[in-house]
């Protein structure tokens, strides 16, 4: 099969992450040390009720080496037996999942049901095979009306039932986008999914992934366990070195605002991704 590319999940908006149907978005000038604030005091964290997260989640995402059309149903099977297979699982890369991917639409009742062309399993299904590896289940969705490439319905106005039904799927770990949010509260409305979350019954790591808008770092660990701090770090399939170092000098006052259970999120690790020369590779990894 194609090469796997590791990532890291602090990393996780690759564990979970990805946006590069997004506009391309340049760093934020809110994405800068100097308004980063860092001696605020960190809010009150989210896993010492949950215990979740208490180092910084680890696995593999699709999006930058895949891209959103590619995925289905064999490709992450696939993708769960390298990371076993090439003992990745053993160290500690444990998420595992479609990253967008087309995977689910929603039905005229307001539920959402998997898109069971790609895969033909269900959702659940899938889930039961990365458990019965070892592994835990990663999903994405947004907190807008639609998801970032727009392939996908978001959770707006349809918290509760997704969450539910993310939880019937057996999922560990959600990563909530923030595209087609327009007039939403961003405190707000992750707030409502942290407590959608919670109401479904099922402990799950919750991923904020809003490039930094809104300063996540400031609230975030009251309502999830990590939360993307700046913007994409690569589109699909391409890596930007200059982009990452850009992304990790943004990220260098941030560090207050990190423990268990609540994590900045530069994007995923673009160890090698093309684009990158060994000593690039392991630079970034280092």
């Amino acid at each position: 099969m194609k090469k796997i590319w590791l990532i890291s999940a602090v990393a996780l908006c690759g564990l979970l992450s990805y946006t590069a149907f997004a506009p391309s978005r340049e760093l934020s000038p809110r994405a800068q040390p100097s308004s980063f604030g860092a001696q605020s005091p960190v809010p009150a964290v989210h896993a010492l009720d949950d215990g979740l997260a208490l180092t910084p989640p680890m696995g593999w995402y699709p999006w930058n080496i895949f891209g959103e059309e590619p995925q289905n149903e064999k490709l992450i099977r696939e993708i769960v037996d390298a990371l076993v297979s090439s003992g990745l699982k053993d160290a500690g890369y444990a998420f595992v999942g479609p990253d967008e991917g087309i995977c689910f639409y929603r039905q005229a009742d307001g539920r959402l049901t998997t898109n069971l062309e790609r895969y033909p399993s269900g959702l659940r299904g899938l889930g039961d095979y990365i458990h019965k590896k070892g592994l835990k289940y990663a999903l994405y969705t947004d907190a807008g009306t639609r998801t970032c490439s727009t392939a996908m319905p978001g959770t707006k106005d349809h918290e509760f039932e997704d969450m539910r039904q993310f939880a019937e799927w057996r999922a560990d770990y959600i990563k909530i986008d923030w595209c087609n949010t327009e007039g939403q509260d961003i405190v707000k409305t992750y707030t409502t999914l942290h407590d959608a979350q919670h109401a479904a019954g099922r402990p799950v790591v919750h991923s904020l992934c809003s490039w930094g808008d809104g300063y996540p770092w400031r609230w975030a660990a009251a309502v999830g366990h990590l939360w993307r701090t700046t913007t994409d770090i690569c589109g699909p399939g391409q890596a930007d070195w200059a982009r990452a170092i850009r992304i990790a000098w943004a990220n260098e006052g941030l560090a207050a605002f990190a423990g268990p259970g609540h994590w900045n999120d530069p994007d995923m690790m673009i160890a090698g991704m093309p684009g990158m020369s060994e000593t690039q590779d392991r630079s970034f990894f280092s």
